[in-house]
C-alpha cells in the first residue's frame, strides 16, 4: 500500500483534523499561524515582507497572530495577523476559501484609527490577503490595499533554500493556495484544441455513463455539467456516485486522469473518507484485496484504491474505443463484485438483480443490471460470483421461470460466495 508524501505543514493540519477537540479544520487560522511563525523565523524575511509585499517602509517589524482589540460595539473583534514596529501598524486579515464577513475591515479601520487618535502609531496600514481576486467594494480613511496569496508565494521564492520556507511553498502549492497564473505557447496551442478536445471526452463517457448506470445508478456528478471544474481543481474528466457507502464521504468513480505519472490514462476508483462511519470494514475489505487494484493509496484524508490503464496504451489498440469500452466494463464489474461482497459497509448504491431461470425451486439465475448473472442456491444458502451470463445458461439445463420473485427477500440472509479474480 502506498502513502502518499506530505509536507511537514501538511501532516500537522493532518493530526489537527483528526484531533479529537477540533473536529473542524479552519484552515485559515492554520495556513496564518504557520506563515506567522515562517516570516518571523528571520528578521530579513519579515522586514522585506513589510517592506515589499505590503508595501510599508521601515525595518525591525515583528508579528503577532489572533489579537483581540474589544470594541463598544463589538467586543470579540480579533485580527489575523498584526505587524508592528515602534512607530508602524498594520492589519493584516487572511482569506482561504471564505470572503469578508460583514463589516470586519470596517471594524479593523476603526480599531486602527483608534491606536492612531490615542499616539501609539504614527502610521497605520490595512491590509486584505485572498485566494482569488475580490473586489472590496468600500472606501476606507486609511491606508488599504489588498494582495494574494500568489503575493507571497512569489516574494518567499526568494527564501526558498531556508528548510522552513521551502516546506511552506509546498503547503500553499499542495493546498492549491498559488496557482500559476502565467501563459506560456503550450496554453496557446491547449486553448485552440480545448473545445474538440473536451467533446471528445464527452464522447467517449457517453457509454461509460450507461455502463456506470446500469451498476449503480445514476451518477452525482457527470462530465457533462462538472467537465471543466473537474479539469481545473483535479486534473481529470469524471463521473462519480457520492456518499457510496456508511454515512460521511466515499465514492464510485470513473474516467479520465492527467496526473498519473505515464501521462493521461483512463481509471476507475473507490474511495473512502476517514470520516466515514464504515471506514474502518471498508479499510479492511481493501486490504484483504489489494492485489485486485493496480494502487491502492492511503492518505491523511482517506484510502483509494484505483485500476489504471496508460490513454497511450488505449490508443496503441486496433479499435481503441471498443478496447475502451471493454477495460471500462472490466473494471465497473470488479467494482460491482466489490459491493456484492461488503454489504456490511451499508452501501447507498442498489443493484439491480431479477430472477431470469431455474432449474428447480431451489436453483435460480438471476441477472445483474450489468447483463452478468449469479447462481443462487437456496439449497446451500448461498450466492455464487457474478459472471458472464451466457456462459451460465451454456452449462446446465435452464427453464423460464414459472414464479414470480422478490430478489431482496430471496437474498435475505443469503451468503455471497468471494469472487477470487485477483
Amino acid at each position: 500500500m502506498e502513502r502518499e508524501m506530505k509536507s511537514i505543514f501538511e501532516q500537522l493540519l493532518s493530526l489537527y483534523e483528526r484531533s479529537e477537540i477540533h473536529t473542524n479544520v479552519p484552515l485559515e487560522d492554520f495556513t496564518t499561524e504557520v506563515f506567522a511563525g515562517v516570516v518571523g523565523s528571520n528578521q530579513a524575511i519579515i522586514d522585506g515582507f513589510v517592506n515589499n509585499v505590503l508595501h510599508i517602509p521601515g525595518v525591525n517589524f515583528q508579528v503577532v497572530t489572533q489579537n483581540f482589540y474589544p470594541l463598544a460595539d463589538e467586543i470579540n473583534c480579533r485580527v489575523d495577523m498584526v505587524f508592528y514596529s515602534e512607530s508602524r501598524i498594520c492589519f493584516l486579515e487572511n482569506k482561504v476559501d471564505t470572503t469578508e464577513h460583514t463589516g470586519q475591515l470596517k471594524r479593523y479601520e476603526k480599531v486602527l484609527s483608534q491606536l492612531k487618535d490615542q499616539g501609539k502609531y504614527s502610521e497605520i496600514y490595512l491590509r486584505y490577503c485572498t485566494k482569488n481576486i475580490e473586489d472590496v467594494n468600500q472606501q476606507f480613511y486609511i491606508d488599504f490595499k489588498t494582495l494574494r496569496w500568489k503575493d507571497i508565494y512569489q516574494y518567499l521564492l526568494s527564501y526558498n533554500e531556508d528548510s522552513l520556507v521551502h516546506a511552506f511553498l509546498l503547503f500553499l502549492e499542495r493546498t492549491k493556495l498559488v496557482k500559476d497564473g502565467q501563459l506560456n505557447h503550450t496554453d496557446l496551442l491547449v486553448m485552440t484544441h480545448m473545445q474538440q478536445t473536451l467533446q471528445k471526452l464527452g464522447e467517449l463517457m457517453e457509454p461509460v455513463s450507461l455502463e456506470f448506470h446500469k451498476r449503480f445508478g445514476d451518477a452525482t456528478v457527470k462530465p457533462g455539467n462538472q467537465g471543466v471544474k473537474e479539469i481545473a481543481d483535479f486534473n481529470r474528466f469524471i463521473l462519480y456516485r457520492k456518499k457510496a457507502f456508511g454515512t460521511g464521504n466515499s465514492e464510485i468513480m470513473a474516467g479520465f486522469t492527467f496526473e498519473e505519472n505515464g501521462g493521461p490514462g483512463l481509471f476507475v476508483q473507490l474511495w473512502g473518507n476517514r470520516n466515514n462511519s464504515k471506514y474502518e470494514e471498508y479499510q479492511q475489505h481493501i486490504v484483504e484485496r489489494e492485489a485486485t487494484f493496480d494502487r491502492v493509496i492511503e492518505t491523511d484524508y482517506g484510502l483509494k484504491a484505483r485500476n489504471t490503464v496508460p490513454l497511450e496504451d488505449v490508443m496503441n489498440q486496433s479499435n481503441p474505443s471498443q478496447w475502451m469500452h471493454r477495460w471500462f466494463c472490466e473494471q465497473l464489474d470488479r467494482v460491482e463484485d466489490f459491493l456484492l461482497e461488503t454489504s456490511n459497509l451499508d452501501w447507498n448504491v442498489r443493484i439491480s438483480r431479477k430472477v431470469v431461470a431455474q432449474q428447480d425451486e431451489k436453483t435460480l439465475l438471476l441477472q445483474l443490471g450489468s447483463g452478468r448473472g449469479q447462481i443462487l442456491d437456496l439449497h446451500s444458502q448461498i450466492v455464487n460470483p457474478a459472471m458472464n451470463i451466457d456462459a451460465i445458461l451454456k452449462f446446465g439445463y435452464w427453464e423460464d421461470c414459472v414464479n414470480e420473485y422478490d430478489c431482496e427477500e430471496l437474498l435475505k440472509g443469503i451468503k455471497q460466495i468471494s469472487n477470487k479474480y485477483a
